[in-house]
């Protein structure tokens, strides 16, 4: 016997009596009775010793094998422990983690024996099972129990008799450019049917075939084979603007990836060789969920290249001076009426850091615009009814469109 059983023996015979009172308890429930009383050794070689305290002096005993208390699961762990490695074998992964959802009536009996004990120094049936499973995962597998980010969550239904697992995705972050126009940023639902696919969609279920997104993700998803992305975007240009320059930043998303461990090198190289035409991706690298966090938090400055076209010829100098008044000015600009039926209808304020004329014609120009992120560069133009204030169409007192926009610097 110990230092701690003779510090303890009084209290640790007081409770384990009424713990043994309505029948036989196997040693890790009687054990784990104890964590925070005699916590220096596992709860079944701490309840062995126990029963041992109790026969040498109390000659008691229980002849049945089945806990009271367990029902006999906890002799059983060894089964879960296969159906855990079965499940998962499909699967790359380093890091486990494993949760158990108990049945209604462990629960109850573990409060009723909270109850008759005072479950001062007692360890929870779920927090024994999660942690039991998981040692014996480890020495079987050779992976490791990651409490913060495991790559796998096994989770265990006593009540349904199943395992199931939940798979941490992979995220990739990246740098991306769009070559043509009319291809959207993320899928696009048909506004008729939702994605279901009717005759408007030609039965597709998407508003527009293919989108950067979809560029993207087959190729990750043929690789990591997973089931579907979502991609994370800083920012979004419109559909007919192309993204050239260093390219926007990203984050895909892979969702329930079966592969973890790959050369990204490859999947870059691929989507620039088959997308080659459409899209280009760089600076592949892994990434984890926190950054998309700060992605969507980004408002950082962009350069515009604008092609603008007139209701009338103007001169060079009435346009320069104009484009010179608008450098460093604050907009105001109500959402615009073309995304009303999206977003809020609010007044935004945004900074225009410069306006170059790069290129002239008469009744045309081409624009360089740097500004602040979110700008709504088109309205800058057009003034959109006096949505935005102030904007170019009313200071060359004409009617300003923009013919074709690119995104050349994203910083």
């Amino acid at each position: 016997m110990d230092k701690d059983e003779h510090i303890y023996q009084d209290e640790i015979i007081k409770i384990s009596e009424k713990v043994i009172n309505d029948g036989y308890v196997c040693n890790r429930c009687l054990g784990r009775q104890f964590v925070n009383l005699w916590g220096n050794i596992g709860n079944e070689e701490r309840g062995r010793r126990i029963k041992n305290i109790l026969r040498d002096y109390y000659k008691i005993d229980h002849i049945s094998n089945v806990c009271w208390i367990c029902g006999g699961f906890l002799d059983d762990l060894d089964e879960w422990v296969r159906r855990c490695i079965d499940i998962s074998k499909d699967y790359e992964y380093d890091t486990f983690l494993v949760g158990t959802h108990i049945s209604g009536l462990l629960h109850e009996t573990e409060e009723y024996l909270w109850e008759k004990t005072g479950a001062r120094y007692t360890e929870s049936i779920k927090a024994e099972i999660n942690r039991e499973i998981g040692k014996r995962i480890e020495k079987v597998t050779g992976k490791n129990v990651d409490f913060v980010k495991p790559d796998i969550l096994f989770l265990i239904d006593i009540p349904l008799d199943k395992v199931t697992i939940k798979v941490k995705p992979v995220y990739i972050y990246g740098r991306y450019k769009k070559y043509v126009r009319d291809i959207p940023q993320t899928k696009w639902p048909c506004r008729a049917c939702g994605g279901v696919g009717c005759y408007v969609c030609n039965y597709t279920g998407k508003k527009y075939l293919e989108s950067v997104e979809e560029l993207i993700g087959k190729h990750a998803l043929k690789s990591f084979l997973g089931e579907f992305t979502k991609f994370h975007g800083a920012g979004r240009e419109d559909i007919d603007v192309r993204m050239l320059g260093n390219g926007r930043p990203f984050v895909l998303e892979i969702i329930n990836p079966k592969k973890r461990f790959l050369d990204l090198t490859q999947i870059e190289n691929d989507i620039n060789k088959y997308e080659k035409d459409k899209i280009e991706v760089s600076n592949i690298r892994f990434a984890d969920k926190e950054e998309i966090s700060y992605l969507k938090s980004l408002k950082v400055d962009k350069i515009y290249k604008c092609d603008v076209t007139f209701d009338r010829i103007l001169d060079k100098k009435d346009i320069i001076k104009a484009i010179g008044s608008m450098n460093g000015v604050i907009l105001k600009q109500r959402t615009p009426t073309r995304v009303l039926h999206r977003r809020k209808d609010l007044i935004r304020e945004r900074r225009v850091n410069w306006i170059k004329l790069v290129d002239y014609t008469g009744d045309s120009a081409v624009l360089e615009i740097s500004c602040e992120g979110g700008t709504y560069v088109k309205e800058l133009i057009t003034g959109d009814y006096g949505r935005t204030i102030p904007n170019l169409s009313d200071l060359l007192d004409v009617t300003a469109t923009v013919k074709t926009l690119d995104v050349i610097s994203f910083k």
